[in-house]
Protein backbone atom coordinates (compact mmCIF):
# COMPACT_ATOMS: atom_id res chain seq x y z
CA UNK A 1 0.00 0.00 0.00
CA UNK A 2 2.95 2.03 0.98
CA UNK A 3 4.32 1.61 -2.94
CA UNK A 4 1.36 3.00 -4.23
CA UNK A 5 1.12 5.95 -2.51
CA UNK A 6 4.68 6.35 -3.33
CA UNK A 7 3.90 6.12 -7.22
CA UNK A 8 0.41 8.32 -6.40
CA UNK A 9 2.22 10.58 -5.02
CA UNK A 10 5.53 10.63 -8.01
CA UNK A 11 2.42 10.93 -10.48
CA UNK A 12 0.81 14.26 -9.20
CA UNK A 13 4.02 15.60 -8.96
CA UNK A 14 5.33 15.20 -12.14
CA UNK A 15 1.70 16.07 -13.30
CA UNK A 16 1.79 19.55 -11.68
CA UNK A 17 5.00 20.11 -12.98
CA UNK A 18 3.87 19.23 -16.42
CA UNK A 19 0.64 21.59 -15.90
CA UNK A 20 3.27 24.59 -14.85
CA UNK A 21 5.71 24.21 -17.88
CA UNK A 22 2.71 24.15 -20.30
CA UNK A 23 1.63 27.70 -18.42
CA UNK A 24 4.84 28.53 -19.33
CA UNK A 25 6.42 28.87 -15.91
CA UNK A 26 10.11 28.20 -15.24
CA UNK A 27 12.36 25.29 -13.67
CA UNK A 28 13.12 27.83 -10.79
CA UNK A 29 9.41 29.50 -10.76
CA UNK A 30 8.24 26.25 -10.43
CA UNK A 31 10.58 24.25 -8.23
CA UNK A 32 10.00 27.73 -5.66
CA UNK A 33 6.26 27.43 -6.34
CA UNK A 34 6.23 23.54 -5.19
CA UNK A 35 8.97 24.44 -2.07
CA UNK A 36 6.27 27.07 -0.74
CA UNK A 37 3.40 24.73 -1.37
CA UNK A 38 4.84 21.35 -0.61
CA UNK A 39 7.60 22.14 1.93
CA UNK A 40 9.93 19.30 2.98
CA UNK A 41 8.41 16.72 0.50
CA UNK A 42 8.54 19.02 -2.39
CA UNK A 43 11.01 17.72 -5.26
CA UNK A 44 14.27 18.74 -5.24
CA UNK A 45 15.73 21.20 -8.21
CA UNK A 46 17.48 18.72 -10.12
CA UNK A 47 14.22 16.17 -10.18
CA UNK A 48 11.73 19.19 -11.47
CA UNK A 49 15.09 19.93 -14.29
CA UNK A 50 14.74 16.41 -15.61
CA UNK A 51 11.23 15.73 -16.16
CA UNK A 52 11.27 19.36 -17.72
CA UNK A 53 13.88 18.59 -19.48
CA UNK A 54 11.17 15.19 -20.66
CA UNK A 55 8.63 17.51 -21.41
CA UNK A 56 10.37 19.88 -23.70
CA UNK A 57 11.11 16.90 -25.45
CA UNK A 58 7.77 15.79 -25.79
CA UNK A 59 6.66 19.14 -26.84
CA UNK A 60 9.04 19.25 -29.95
CA UNK A 61 8.13 15.91 -31.00
CA UNK A 62 4.48 16.95 -30.80
CA UNK A 63 5.50 20.24 -32.92
CA UNK A 64 6.88 18.06 -35.38
CA UNK A 65 10.49 20.19 -36.22
CA UNK A 66 11.50 18.71 -39.64
CA UNK A 67 14.62 17.54 -38.41
CA UNK A 68 13.19 14.76 -36.10
CA UNK A 69 12.26 11.75 -37.23
CA UNK A 70 9.66 9.28 -35.27
CA UNK A 71 12.11 6.88 -34.25
CA UNK A 72 13.66 9.80 -32.00
CA UNK A 73 10.26 11.34 -30.52
CA UNK A 74 9.59 7.59 -29.85
CA UNK A 75 12.52 6.75 -27.89
CA UNK A 76 11.77 10.43 -25.94
CA UNK A 77 8.15 9.13 -24.97
CA UNK A 78 8.93 5.90 -23.83
CA UNK A 79 11.78 7.42 -21.11
CA UNK A 80 9.04 9.93 -19.90
CA UNK A 81 7.82 9.08 -16.18
CA UNK A 82 5.03 11.57 -16.35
Amino acid sequence: MVENNVNMDKFLKCAVIKYLFLKGMSGKAIHDDMLITLGDSAPIYSVVKSWLRVQTREKQCRGWASFRTPQRCSKYQKRSNC
